[in-house]
């Protein structure tokens, strides 16, 4: 059974929708925006006729929010329409600093009022172990701003929590989010310090250049009870211009996600910063980077989302040098591109900075690639079975990251071992480090490229590139086009196994092969180029006259053994199979959604090759290895076959012992 508060969200999911319709069916001309705004100001009232305190005991002695969201239905549709009219007018007077003047006017209709009120009568939002209150009103935010609304979308709660618990034993002072949005940091850190019982929780202060998303945030922290945050309206250049000098140097924590997909062209504004001067534009996410480390202290943090051009970039590189003088890396988690789907597709990385000042000792930096966050690609949840529990839980390498990062083992509960590994990062006056455009990204620092270095540096024959090992097959045809009625050997990067070379040939009619394909014949090596980390590497047997594979494959004739330079085609397989071959391409793939390595790259490989009899000599230790192992696989495969006839045996015996249970208590009544 899902958890409790998996079966509140999913209420209020129904219940916000529902609200949504009952405005649309009776406003229809409201925009979903204004639908929000609306709704916002009636759930307050329902939120402050539950609360009690100032607003909540006068509403009950003048009957006003007691009345209009009653359930017994004593009042009509136009006198709860009245009555929240009143309570809405009265909780503006007393709250004015929450509502602006654009948002202190109730607007809809006393039709719609009264269904609103109708709707929510039933439900009670607080004093219950969930907070309710705060969840409706996360889903109502939610439902109008995870649209891409303005380029604005909703951080999904798992990658909030995420940095949260990131930064979790620094999380003191004064804690900043300069593009805060609906407020779901600051929201993610008052929750912190809530479970924790905090006596002195942090300060929170947000900025937003958008003013609805201002009024958004300030509501949701008063709807889930954070008095001691405070988030500011700042128009023109946002947290970007001169609005939020005076707090320069003086935060603790700044965590953000800030829109890094628009520019900034304001030339004032520019000239403020070191990466933004003397140009006629800038990417904002390159000029919040900046302005978050000038917003902290020395020795404060930074938690900040940009999206992966800012760590790997050429054009960006004055960005990471920035960096890098000013800041020490603690952490780069590189998230995956469906982290923010289906709003937004750029590539992201969670970064982690600390400010330097004093000359804090250096320390290695923690980079971690995520595959899963819990989140497909079309918003909704993406969920698994956990083994244990057998229950449903987000599928997400979040957990598993997280429990690296603080020293532990993956848990349990994550779905797959994540990728992660610590590895320092050199100065920044590095002369090599300087040419590579000081790159920040994990494959970058990936330990299979500083490994492959180390080999190859280390070994003892000499060292060849592919292109002198190989020729490229490159007979490309389009079957329906060229041989629509023939049956042909197809092997598709579905039909390569990731890591073993095992490929599975299949026999297809032509004509279903639309695109571009490669011929290829026995003992050629079809090379995988996109997603190269899979490994797909595979050598055509001789039992397979020709075939024809993906054009994604590059096919790789090996030169004939005795040729100078030569390499066996089984060693070459399994050597552009290992960590020697990948660790030297790691950092060179390129693309999101369909990662691949150009066939440059691949063919620039280098490989030591020793004489023809010390290759077969390895090719007979690596036959050996692969002998125990098929036996070690065919022995688990018995173990499992002899587990899977035991339970249907205990099985057989319940059902046995049941049936003659029943029998036997039929006997014993007969008598």
């Amino acid at each position: 059974m899902p958890p409790a508060s998996s079966r509140a969200s999913g209420s209020l999911v129904r219940l916000v929708r529902a609200l949504h319709r009952a405005i649309r069916d009776t406003d229809g001309t409201s925009s979903l925006m204004e639908r929000f705004d609306e709704l916002t100001k009636v759930l307050y009232c329902k939120v402050c006729d539950e609360r009690g305190g100032s607003h909540g005991e006068r509403g009950a002695r003048e009957g006003d929010g007691a009345l209009a969201f009653a359930a017994d239905g004593a009042l009509s549709d136009a006198e709860r329409a009245i009555a929240i009219r009143r309570s809405f007018a009265r909780v503006t007077a007393e709250r004015a600093p929450l509502f602006p003047e654009r948002f202190a006017t109730l607007r809809l209709s006393d039709t719609a009022l009264a269904r609103l009120a109708a709707l929510l009568a039933p439900v009670t939002l607080s004093g219950r172990e969930e907070d309710l209150k705060g969840l409706a009103y996360e889903e109502l935010i939610r439902d109008a701003f995870d649209k891409g609304d303005n380029q604005q979308f909703f951080t999904p709660r798992p990658i909030v929590d995420f940095m949260v618990a990131m930064v979790d034993d620094r999380l003191s002072g004064t804690v900043c989010d300069p593009a805060c949005g609906t407020g779901g940091f600051l929201l993610g850190v008052a929750r912190w310090a809530r479970e924790r019982g905090l006596p002195s929780p942090p300060r929170l202060i947000g900025y937003e250049i958008d003013e609805r998303l201002a009024w958004a945030a300030r509501m949701n922290l008063d709807m889930h009870d954070i008095a001691n945050a405070e988030v500011a309206f700042v128009p023109g250049a946002g947290a970007l211009g001169e609005a939020i000098a005076p707090r320069l140097g003086t935060v603790d924590v700044v965590i953000t996600n800030p829109p890094f997909g628009s520019d900034l062209s304001h030339a004032d504004a520019l000239e403020a910063f070191e990466l933004g001067r003397g140009r006629p534009s800038r990417r904002r996410g390159v000029l919040f980077l900046e302005r978050c480390l000038e917003l902290v202290r020395p020795g404060g943090l930074v938690a900040i989302i940009i999206d992966d051009a800012v760590l790997n970039a050429p054009s960006t590189a004055d960005a990471r040098r920035h960096v890098l003088h000013r800041a020490h890396p603690l952490a780069v988690v590189s998230l995956p591109e469906t982290a923010f789907m289906p709003y937004a597709t750029v590539r992201s990385s969670v970064v982690l900075l600390e400010r330097t000042g004093g000359g804090a000792a250096r320390e290695p930096t923690f980079f971690a690639e995520a595959e899963v966050v819990g989140r497909r690609s079309n918003g909704e949840p993406l969920l698994r079975v956990e083994p244990d529990t057998r229950r449903l839980v987000p599928d997400s390498d979040l957990p598993g990251i997280l429990a690296a990062w603080r020293g532990g083992a993956a848990s349990a509960s994550a779905s797959r071992v994540p990728r992660a590994f610590r590895a320092m990062v050199p100065d920044a006056a590095d002369p090599a480090f300087a040419r590579a455009g000081h790159r920040l990204d994990p494959a970058f620092h990936h330990p299979a490229r500083h490994g492959a270095a180390a080999a190859l540096a280390d070994a003892r024959h000499p060292r060849r590139a592919l292109r002198a090992l190989v020729s490229e097959r490159s007979d490309a045809r389009v079957p329906a086009r060229e041989m629509p009625d023939d049956d042909l050997t197809y092997i598709g990067l579905a039909d390569i196994a990731p890591g073993t070379g095992a490929c599975t040939p299949q026999v297809v009619r032509g004509a279903s092969l639309r695109s571009a394909v490669k011929r290829c014949l026995p003992g050629d090596i079809l090379f995988a180029r996109m997603r190269p980390a899979l490994r797909k590497v595979a050598l055509l047997s001789a039992d397979v006259r020709e075939a024809w594979t993906s054009s994604e494959c590059l096919v790789l004739t090996p030169r004939p053994a005795g040729e100078e330079p030569s390499m066996l085609p089984e060693l070459l397989a399994l050597l552009l199979r290992s960590d020697l071959a990948y660790g030297q391409i790691v950092h060179l793939v390129i693309g999101i959604g369909r990662p691949r390595v150009s066939r440059a790259a691949v063919m620039a490989l280098e490989l030591p090759v020793p004489p023809l009899p010390e290759q077969r000599a390895l090719l007979e230790q690596y036959a050996e290895g692969a002998r125990e192992a098929r036996s070690l696989l065919a022995a688990a495969e018995r173990a499992r076959a002899a587990a899977d006839g035991r339970i249907d045996r205990a099985t057989e015996e319940l059902v046995g012992a049941l049936l003659g249970r029943q029998l036997g208590g039929s006997r014993d009544e007969g008598r």
